[in-house]
């Protein structure tokens, strides 16, 4: 029996994957606060992803899938910083101002949205390129043995 073929590794990991996406929209949402959120939350539902295509041996979307992931990522990136220079007359919406105010963490988000807008496509592209890249080694890895049954 392989790996792959185990019911209860199939179950299990199909059970977990709402609250893996639940644990990284939690980061990503702490983020918006504080320093951090969109990384290592796009590195949590990234690697989740990555360990159950390993670990059942199937892609959970297509390739063109994830490079739509990262493109929607860097338009957000992109409109946030747009979006920030023109309303602001600085990119991603002047973010020195907010570290002058006392409460600077409570209702940050409200207050700055562009903050929340950079994070969101920070995840968007982490999570995508996650993926993008381990699939990438994945294939490499498959060449590899294919030319050394080849040449045996």
């Amino acid at each position: 029996m392989k790996f792959q073929d185990s019911t209860i590794l199939q179950v299990t990991l199909s059970k977990l994957f709402p609250f893996a996406v639940l644990l990284s929209f939690s980061i990503f949402s702490y983020g918006a606060a504080f320093p951090g959120g969109g990384f290592q939350a796009g590195v949590v539902l990234g690697s989740f992803i990555v360990v159950y295509e390993i670990a059942l041996n199937r892609p959970t979307q297509s390739t063109t899938f994830y490079n739509w992931v990262e493109i929607a990522g860097l338009m957000v990136l992109a409109t946030a910083l747009a979006w920030g220079w023109i309303v602001t007359g600085t990119p991603f919406g002047a973010w020195p101002a907010d570290l002058e105010s006392p409460d600077m963490h409570r209702g940050l988000i409200w207050n700055n949205p562009y903050k929340w807008l950079l994070g969101f496509g920070i995840y968007l592209e982490v999570s995508g390129s996650m993926v993008l890249i381990f699939r990438r080694f994945i294939h490499w890895e498959e060449k590899a043995e294919n030319a050394q049954e080849v040449t045996a």
